[in-house]
């Protein structure tokens, strides 16, 4: 009787544990989120955004204007220079035909692939787990169909970087911008709603940088002589960078992103959960 007495305890004392601790990692990701959105770097992201869309990465048929989805997950994982080049360069990776459509979540677990392998994942999966219902196990099965598309050197995710933030033939480039821009606008289905709330195409605007009143994105694309495109991406990396990525991207052609402490994450995280 006692054992049993015990045996509960013990089960109780792990659930509230567990509980404190996620609940931690809300707040973490809460404080990281309103930290992000304070500091980050719109101008370069932005022209990322748009290079993505330009190249048609990612197909047609999602059900919401995809510059808006994009900019939604940069939001929400958080992402810097490099971890969006990482995630473009598994975009690219990802066989679009046998796929039966695109949909908002190829794009978050690729996402979440990429942060995994740059960062700490632990808050991004509380609130992931959260906020979307079987997360864990529709990634999973994902990563498990998909493991041909993650390999990625240091220099290949310079080189991406390099190609999306490249200042090119503006007149060109801005040409199909807002084109992109215009179509995705005028092609959104009738039933059109954002999923948190109802925005103005004030609210729009001021999110996304498209301009309804001229239908330019022109303010999305501005030179800044402080970004060369010779930028080496070990510059950017936060301090939680893998110790040693400072060497030449030469030396890191081989080398794939799988980091020590976190990118156990995929195949540990079953264990440790018991998912």
């Amino acid at each position: 009787m006692r054992i049993e007495e015990s045996s509960s305890e013990l089960l109780s004392f792990n659930s509230i544990s567990t509980q404190v601790l996620s609940n931690i990692s809300i707040e973490q990701y809460k404080e990281l989120n309103t930290e992000f959105k304070t500091n980050k770097n719109n101008e370069l992201l932005n022209r990322m955004i748009l290079r993505l869309l330009i190249k048609k990465v990612v197909p047609a048929g999602i059900n919401r204007p995809l510059h808006l989805i994009i900019s939604k997950i940069i939001d929400e994982f958080m992402f810097d220079e490099l971890e969006f080049a990482l995630w473009t360069i598994y975009l690219e990776n990802i066989s679009w035909k046998r796929a039966k459509n695109c949909n908002e979540d190829i794009l978050r677990f690729a996402a979440f692939k990429a942060k995994l392998e740059l960062d700490n994942a632990e808050p991004y999966f509380t609130h992931l787990s959260q906020k979307y219902p079987n997360f864990k196990l529709r990634y999973q099965k994902w990563t498990q169909k998909n493991k041909n598309i993650f390999a990625a050197s240091i220099s290949d995710m310079n080189n991406k970087f390099k190609e999306l933030t490249a200042i090119a033939d503006l007149d060109k480039e801005l040409e199909a911008i807002n084109f992109a821009f215009f179509s995705e606008y005028i092609m959104r289905p009738p039933e059109f709603n954002f999923e948190d709330e109802a925005e103005s195409n004030e609210d729009i605007e001021n999110r996304s940088g498209f301009d309804f009143q001229s239908c330019s994105a022109k303010k999305y694309i501005k030179i800044n002589d402080e970004i060369e495109e010779s930028v080496d991406l070990t510059s950017f990396r936060r301090s939680s960078s893998i110790e040693g990525s400072t060497s030449s991207s030469e030396d890191n052609d081989s080398e794939l992103l799988y980091r020590n402490s976190h990118l156990d994450w995929d195949h540990s995280v079953s264990k440790k959960d018991n998912f």
